[in-house]
């Protein structure tokens, strides 16, 4: 418990905050509604913490460009950026075993940090991908995640 002690125009109130959750690992459920995916193909969730985000977000105009020649990899970075790989926790789930919802634990992202949460499947065409993303801090240690707002590629897929 934190106390916190508030001067509000000369009057002072002493008010405690509670978290008791601080620091344990959390677990998600997170709902999907599978008749947007073929079942040719798994579900997947990739979950990035707080450490993995701000890595992104650093070598964010970093670019790696592929010589088909040499089959080479060469990575560039602006100034002052050290290019790192950035592997999140990966869940796979098969189609036909979703009910309502998928559920796992993580193993890195803790109660009060910052978690991307990216998923990709499949689209019932058999040829796009169906993804949605979140972001936002882990209030608790069961986190239910609903209402993800689902984009699919366009590409000209032929029969």
């Amino acid at each position: 418990m934190l106390p916190l002690i508030m001067n509000l125009s000369g009057c002072t109130q002493n008010i405690t905050i509670s978290n008791t959750n601080t620091g344990k690992l959390v677990s998600f459920i997170v709902q999907i509604d599978k008749k947007g995916f073929s079942n040719k193909r798994d579900l997947e969730a990739r979950l990035f913490n707080s450490e993995q985000i701000k890595q992104s977000e650093q070598q964010a105009n970093c670019s790696i460009s592929f010589d088909a020649t040499t089959g080479k990899e060469t990575t560039s970075c602006p100034p002052g950026v050290t290019y790192k790989p950035v592997t999140p926790e990966t869940f796979k789930f098969k189609i036909d075993d979703i009910k309502e919802n998928i559920s796992f634990k993580s193993a890195s992202v803790k109660t009060g940090e910052k978690f991307r949460l990216m998923l990709s499947g499949l689209s019932t065409d058999n040829c796009n991908t169906a993804s949605a993303s979140v972001e936002k801090t882990a209030d608790s240690e069961n986190m239910n995640i609903t209402g993800l707002l689902w984009a699919q590629t366009e590409l000209g897929c032929q029969p």
